[in-house]
């Protein structure tokens, strides 16, 4: 039986969250396996690694070393980092044959003073392994694809959709062309289009938004004889690197020049469409009299730029001070990252007031704590299961905190906001009020588009603002569209067909 090694982990960066994220944040926030127990996350089913496993599973010998998933955040600690090369390589080690290798990355990771830990990784793993063994990466659609990692894998694979839907057969396809190639009958080599362009979130919608005609031509051409894949990433944008940027990644049986033919044309159609992916949020004060003479049903605020799963630390109140200071009657539903008045709450118990500062703790550049008198309504422990990518969380201890007509679930540790279970959590129904914030930037829609009557994009301040003017990009190799509306799209570089 041939032997493929498996492994990886998943973290996006966040440049403008502040602080460092380690092993805890894998350990409470998401997971963290080795050995067999990796191939026994039996009960993460919509993710790239069972798509993985369910496909080699008895056709080949699965050897595996290391994986570890954590929400969005800043930076990872170089011990973080390191721990996860360190344990891949010293499985490709203690293996005495390997045909391949899969590795299930995020694509937009940032460590201590590595701007591409995995590109880095990528090129260990090459380097270990030599020129001959196939590696093959899954990616999410929002990686940051440098020529690091195009030159260190033969197949890189990317998801489709946004949301994200599709983490499943993402690792089935990327499965399939590796098993190819340990088998001889494929020779996968990856090219990429980088374009120098970055776009914000609430536009990456793979349903509706002006990226579905690229997407479209996408799974056309993949239908070429020769090529095994073709990716778009609309890359993080909150990643303050020199090589920021979009990219098409298309990934061929021996046919570079094909590749960068498709590659190249997908980008220049995604850079003459570019003005479409433009954003305007709504401003917080019109957003809620926008809410109030919507007709009847749950209004969803969506608040991206202090989305956790973007990266944020989650303890922005401007939604929160806004409702408050103009007295807002109708029923409302929020959340804040607080450690603090959740310490506070949980001493004074069900049924207290309590007077707290709420908020703006962790990113006090964007956010001011509030002063709120409040009653504790209920507490909890913060160990629930996410429902739309079910897995276990905990986000520490959490209270619910009523203020007037508004709830608030105050929180140690930041929520995962794809989906309503942090709002299942504490007892609530998010159908049940008039106003609801989501702090996501658009893969929330996934679920909340059944619940909600109506959705507004709040124009909030945050780490993950996608109104990039608000943000500090200091690194970014310039000109950069929409920075620099002087940024032009290069020529295609000639094919190299010695590849």
């Amino acid at each position: 039986m041939n032997r493929i090694l498996l492994g990886g982990y998943v973290h996006e960066g966040n440049s403008f969250a502040g602080g460092h994220s380690n092993l805890d944040d894998f350990r409470r926030g998401g997971y963290l396996v080795e050995n067999e127990e990796l191939l026994g996350l039996a009960y993460v089913r919509n993710s790239e690694l069972n798509g993985i496993i369910d496909t080699l599973a008895g056709v080949v010998e699965l050897v595996p070393s290391i994986h570890g998933w954590a929400n969005s955040g800043p930076p990872l600690t170089n011990a973080t980092y390191a721990h996860f090369e360190r344990k891949i390589l010293a499985a490709i080690r203690r293996t005495e044959t390997l045909d391949g290798v899969a590795l299930v990355l995020h694509g937009s990771s940032l460590a201590e003073g590595i701007d591409d830990p995995e590109g880095q990784l990528l090129q260990a793993v090459r380097r270990e392994l030599g020129p001959s063994v196939p590696i093959v990466a899954t990616f999410d659609l929002h990686a940051n694809v440098t020529q690091a990692r195009v030159n260190a894998a033969g197949g890189i694979v990317g998801y489709s959709t946004c949301p994200h839907t599709d983490l499943y057969d993402t690792g089935v396809r990327a499965a399939s062309i590796l098993l190819r190639a340990v088998r001889g009958e494929v020779a996968p080599v990856t090219v990429m289009r980088k374009l120098p362009m970055i776009t914000p979130a609430p536009a990456h919608d793979t349903n509706h938004g002006p990226i579905v005609p690229a997407m479209a031509l996408a799974r056309q051409l993949e239908k070429l004889p020769s090529v095994l894949s073709v990716s778009i990433f609309l890359a993080q944008p909150w990643l303050d690197v020199p090589d920021l940027g979009n990219s098409v990644c298309v990934v061929t049986d021996r046919r570079p020049d094909l590749g960068q033919g498709i590659a190249d044309e997908i980008a220049a159609m995604i850079w003459d469409r570019r003005d479409e992916f433009l954003w305007r949020g709504t401003p917080v004060h019109e957003a809620i009299r926008e809410a109030l003479m919507s007709p009847p049903g749950m209004v969803a605020l969506a608040d991206g730029a202090d989305s956790p799963t973007a990266g944020s630390n989650g303890d922005g109140n401007e939604l929160l001070s806004a409702l408050v200071n103009s007295g807002f009657a109708e029923s409302a539903l929020l959340t804040v990252v607080d450690a603090a008045a959740a310490e506070v709450a949980f001493t004074a118990g069900v049924g207290a007031e309590i007077n707290v500062p709420l908020g703006g703790s962790l990113t006090p550049s964007c956010y001011s704590p509030l002063a709120i008198r409040a009653v504790v309504e209920s507490l909890h422990n913060g160990k629930y299961w996410l429902e739309i990518q079910p897995k276990p969380v905990d986000i520490g201890r959490t209270a619910l905190l009523r203020i007037g007509s508004i709830r608030v679930v105050v929180s140690e540790r930041k929520p995962f906001m794809l989906d309503a279970s942090v709002f299942h959590h504490v007892g609530l129904d998010p159908r049940d009020f008039r106003v609801v914030q989501v702090k996501s930037a658009g893969g929330f829609r996934a679920a909340f588009d059944s619940l909600a009557a109506r959705t507004i994009d709040l124009a909030t301040s945050g780490p993950s603002s996608s109104d990039f003017a608000r943000l500090r990009y200091r690194r970014v190799r310039r000109p950069i569209w929409p920075l620099d509306q002087v940024a032009t799209l290069p020529s295609p570089d000639p094919p190299d067909i010695s590849k």
